[in-house]
C-alpha cells in the first residue's frame, strides 16, 4: 500500500498535491464505525502517506507554494498532537481541517513522531524557517487557551518563559550574531538546534529551557571567538557546550530526533576540539560504571584462576572469551521452589499429596510474589542494559566519524586509551559481545592510520600512551593480543616519528627498548603460584573496605601492574621485531642470556627459540652480533640436551633455527661452534626416535649441510635412526588380536565363558584350496 501511495504522489503536480493533502486529511478526520485499534491503524497509515508526500520529486521547499503546503501539514500535526481544540480551527488551517477531531493517545504520539519527521525533512534541505514559523504560530495557540487547550505540562511556566525571552531568542536566531559567523554550516547548525529546543518545550520544559539558556551563551561565545577573535572567559569552550547539548538530545528514543542530531553534528565536526572529543569518549565510559557489581566480583575470581593457567596458554595469540547467560526460567523455578519450601511438589510426588490450610497459603503469597518480583527486576535490568548499549553504539558512530575523517593525529592518540578502558571494563556477558567486537574493530582501524598529518601530539604524550599499552600486555583483558599488538606498533611508530621531529629520538628508543626488555624478561622469570588462602584474604579485605565505605581505588592501583612491573606477551615482541628489526639485536641478546639460566622453564625457552626464528630473516643473516650468535648456540645446545626438547614442536623449532645459523654469512660459524651444534642435535635425535617423514628429511638435509660446509663426521647411529624406515603403527597392531569389550551377563547359553574375538582385527592369511 505504501508503494502504491508513493507512486500516486509522484505523478501529481504541485497544485494537485495540495488537493491530495486535503483528501488525506479528510479521510483522517472521518469518523468510522470500526473499533478504536482499527481506527488508529488506519490513521497511522494516513499519517505515513502525509509525511511521504514531502519526499516526492515534485515537492521542493524552494517553491513558495510547496513551502506554504509544508507549513500547513506541520501546523496540523503540531496542533492535533499538543492541543485539544474546543470547536475552533485556526483560520489558516480551516481549508484543510473540516472540524475538530477526537484522537487517542497512541495516535497523538504517532503525530508527534511525524512532526519530527517533517522537521528532519526540512533540515535535510538545509532550511529551518518553516519549522520556526510553525512554532511561532503555536505560541498564539498557547495564549488562546479558550479555543486550544494544551495537553502538555508546565503550561503557565512555558507562557511566562516565552513572554520574557521569546523576542530575544527570535532576534538571536535571525540576527547578526549568528549571521556573522564565518561558516554557513555552523550558522545553520545553531539555528536548527534552537528550533529543535523550541519544540522540546512541549515535551520536557526544564530540560529545553536549559538547552536554550546554554545555546544563548554558546552563540555569543562563538561570535566572540570566531568573529571578534577574542578569548572567552568561560572554562568550557562554545563547542564543548554545543556537543554537550547534542549528546543530551541524542538520548531521546525517537529515531527521527536522533537523525536530526546526527545531521547537525556532522555540520560542526570541523570545530570539534580535544575537550569535546574527550567529553564524547567519557559518555561511553560512564555508561559502564553503573553495571552490576556482583558480576564484576565474579569476574575477579575467574580472572585470578585464569592467571594460574597463563603459562600454559601464553603461546596463543588470541583468546576467546566465554560468554554465557543464565536461563531465566530455571532461576524462576528455583526461586518459587525456595519460596514454597516443603509445599513445593517434587518429581516423585503428586499434587494431591500436599494439603495446606488458608493460613499457610496466606503466608506463602508474599514469598511467591517476591520470587516473581526478583525475576521481573532481572528482565528490567536487561532492558536497561540494552538501552545503554544502543546509546553507546550511537555515540560511537559520532566518535568514529570524527576520528576517521579528521586529519588531526592528536585526536587518534586521545581516543585510544578511553576506547581500551571502555572495552576492558565491559562485563563478561553475551549481551556485550557485539559492543566488544565494535570497539575492537575501531581500535584496529586507528592502528592502520598513516602518520604525517597536521596537529601532531607531543613526545611525552606518545610515550605515556606507550607505557599504558605496555602495562596491558601481560594482563588478561577482553582486548585481544592481536589488536593490542597492532595498536602498540602504531604508537611506537608515532613515538619514533614525533621523537625525531623534536630531536628526542635517542631517549624515545631507549624507553621503548627498556620497557619491552624488562617486560619480556619478567615473563621469562618463574612465578610462584598463588595460594587459595591468599585469594580469599584479598576478597574478604575488599568486602570489608566496601562495607566500611572507604574508597578502594588506591588498593586496586597498587595491585595493578605498573609499566615498570608489567609482563610483555611474546607475540607483541615478535611483531616488534618484524616491524623494527634494527632494534632487535639488543632485545634478543638480553632475552637469550636470561633464558640460559637454570630456573627458566623449557616451554619459555621454546618460545624464545621461536622468537629467534622470526628475527633471523635474510637481512639479519648478512650480519649478526657475535654475542647474540654465541648465546644462541649455547641456548640451542641446552635445548638439545634437555629431554623435553625432543617433542615434535620443539624439535621442529630447533631444526629450523640451526638451519638458519648454518647459513650465516657474517660472521660464519667456526668449526667448534658447528661441532657443538651437531653434537647437541645428535643427542636430541637419540633421545627419542623421529616418526615424521617430513621432519626426518629435514634433519637429514641439515646433517648433510654440516658434512659439506664444515667437513664434520656424522654419527652412524644417528644416520641409521633417520634413514631406517620404522614400521607403521598399522602393521604392528594388526598382528595382535584385539579383544572386544563385552559384558559377561550378555553371553549366550554356553557354560564356558570365552572371550569373543573381533574378526575384523584378524589378518587375512589367504584361502587353502
Amino acid at each position: 500500500m505504501n508503494s502504491v501511495a508513493n507512486a500516486v504522489s509522484e505523478k501529481l503536480s504541485i497544485d494537485e498535491l495540495s488537493e491530495y493533502v486535503k483528501y488525506i486529511i479528510g479521510l483522517f478526520c472521518a469518523i468510522a464505525k470500526e473499533d478504536e485499534s482499527a481506527l488508529d491503524r488506519r490513521r497511522h497509515f494516513l499519517l505515513e502517506m502525509l509525511s511521504n508526500i514531502c519526499n516526492c520529486s515534485s515537492f521542493d521547499l524552494k517553491i513558495d507554494s510547496c513551502g506554504s503546503l509544508f507549513e500547513n501539514i506541520l501546523s496540523i500535526c503540531v496542533l492535533l498532537s499538543n492541543f485539544k481544540s474546543n470547536n475552533h480551527i485556526p483560520k489558516q488551517l480551516r481549508e484543510f481541517l473540516p472540524g475538530t477531531v477526537e484522537l487517542s493517545d497512541t495516535t497523538r504520539e504517532r503525530m508527534e513522531d511525524i512532526t519530527y519527521k517533517l522537521i528532519l525533512h526540512e533540515f535535510h534541505e538545509n532550511k529551518y524557517q518553516h519549522s520556526f514559523n510553525v512554532f511561532q504560530k503555536s505560541i498564539q495557540w498557547i495564549e488562546t487557551s479558550k479555543h486550544h487547550l494544551p495537553l502538555f505540562k508546565h503550561i503557565e511556566e512555558i507562557k511566562s518563559y516565552l513572554n520574557e525571552n521569546s523576542q530575544e531568542l527570535f532576534q538571536l536566531i535571525q540576527g547578526k550574531t549568528i549571521q556573522s559567523l564565518p561558516d554557513e554550516k555552523l550558522r545553520l547548525a545553531f539555528q536548527q538546534v534552537f528550533v529543535l529546543s523550541f519544540y522540546d518545550l512541549f515535551v520536557d520544559f526544564n530540560r529545553a529551557k536549559q538547552y536554550l539558556d546554554d545555546l544563548v551563551t554558546c552563540v555569543n561565545n562563538a561570535h566572540t571567538q570566531l568573529v571578534s577573535k577574542k578569548k572567552v572567559k568561560e572554562q568550557s569552550a562554545w563547542i564543548e557546550v554545543l556537543i554537550d547539548i547534542l549528546l543530551s538530545m541524542y538520548t531521546k528514543k525517537q529515531h527521527d530526533i536522533r537523525a536530526i542530531i546526527k545531521k547537525i553534528y556532522h555540520q560542526i565536526v570541523p570545530y570539534v576540539n580535544e575537550n569535546a572529543l574527550k567529553l564524547m569518549l567519557q559518555t561511553i565510559s560512564v555508561e559502564n560504571e553503573s553495571d552490576d557489581e556482583d558480576q564484576s566480583d565474579e569476574e575477579e575470581g575467574e580472572g585470578e584462576e585464569e592467571e594460574e593457567e597463563e603459562e600454559e596458554s601464553i603461546d596463543e595469540e588470541s583468546e576467546e572469551e566465554s560468554m554465557e547467560n543464565d536461563d531465566v526460567n530455571e532461576d524462576l523455578r528455583k526461586a518459587v521452589e525456595k519460596a514454597l519450601g516443603d509445599a513445593a511438589v517434587k518429581e516423585d510426588q503428586e499434587d494431591d499429596d500436599i494439603e495446606m490450610d488458608d493460613e499457610a497459603m496466606l503466608r506463602l503469597d508474599p514469598l511467591i510474589a517476591e520470587a516473581f518480583r526478583s525475576q521481573m527486576k532481572k528482565s528490567s535490568n536487561l532492558k536497561i542494559i540494552n538501552e545503554k548499549l544502543h546509546h553507546q553504539f550511537r555515540v560511537l558512530d559520532l566518535i568514529e566519524s570524527v576520528i576517521k575523517k579528521d586529519d588531526r593525529m592528536r585526536f587518534v592518540l586521545i581516543s585510544i586509551r578511553p576506547l581500551i578502558e571502555t572495552l576492558t571494563s565491559l562485563p563478561n556477558n553475551i549481551a556485550y559481545k557485539t559492543m566488544i567486537e565494535r570497539l575492537d574493530s575501531i581500535l584496529r582501524h586507528l592502528s592502520s592510520r598513516k602518520i604525517g598529518h597536521a596537529d601532531m601530539p607531543t613526545t611525552d604524550t606518545c610515550v605515556e600512551l606507550f607505557r599504558y599499552l605496555t602495562s596491558l600486555s601481560g594482563t588478561r583483558t577482553k582486548l585481544t593480543t592481536d589488536t593490542l599488538s597492532k595498536v602498540s606498533m602504531f604508537v611506537i611508530k608515532l613515538c619514533l616519528h614525533v621523537g625525531k621531529q623534536e630531536d628526542r629520538l635517542a631517549g624515545v628508543e631507549e624507553t621503548i627498548l627498556t620497557m619491552y626488555e624488562s617486560g619480556f624478561l619478567r615473563f621469562l622469570q618463574p612465578q610462584p603460584p598463588k595460594e587459595k588462602s591468599e585469594k580469599k584474604k584479598k576478597q574478604k579485605k575488599k568486602k570489608k573496605m566496601k562495607d566500611e565505605g572507604n574508597d578502594d581505588e588506591e588498593e586496586e592501583e597498587e595491585e595493578e601492574l605498573s609499566p615498570h612491573q608489567s609482563v610483555v606477551h611474546p607475540s607483541i615482541i615478535k611483531e616488534f621485531l618484524l616491524r623494527f628489526p634494527e632494534y632487535g639485536s639488543r632485545l634478543m641478546l638480553s632475552m637469550v642470556q636470561t633464558t640460559l639460566k637454570e630456573n627458566i622453564n623449557w616451554k619459555k625457552r621454546n618460545i624464545v627459540c621461536g622468537t629467534l626464528n622470526n628475527f633471523f630473516n635474510r637481512k639479519q643473516l648478512d650480519h649478526i652480533d657475535e654475542k647474540l650468535l654465541k648465546s644462541t648456540i649455547n641456548l640451542l645446545v641446552m635445548m638439545c640436551n634437555d629431554s623435553k626438547s625432543s617433542k615434535m614442536e620443539s624439535m621442529h623449532i630447533i631444526t629450523t633455527l640451526i638451519q638458519k645459523l648454518v647459513l650465516i654469512r657474517n660472521p660464519t660459524l667456526t668449526e667448534k661452534q658447528a661441532s657443538a651444534l651437531l653434537d647437541g642435535l645428535s643427542t636430541a635425535i637419540k633421545s627419542k626416535p623421529i616418526n615424521s617423514d617430513k621432519q626426518r628429511k629435514q634433519l637429514l638435509n641439515l646433517l648433510q649441510s654440516f658434512k659439506k660446509r664444515f667437513s664434520l663426521t656424522i654419527n652412524e647411529e644417528v644416520m641409521n635412526m633417520l634413514t631406517k624406515k620404522r614400521k607403521s603403527s598399522s602393521t604392528t597392531t594388526t598382528n595382535q588380536q584385539k579383544k572386544l569389550k563385552i559384558d559377561d551377563s550378555n553371553i549366550s547359553n554356553g557354560d564356558v565363558k570365552q572371550p569373543v574375538v573381533d574378526c575384523r582385527q584378524m589378518p587375512f592369511k589367504g584361502i587353502d584350496v
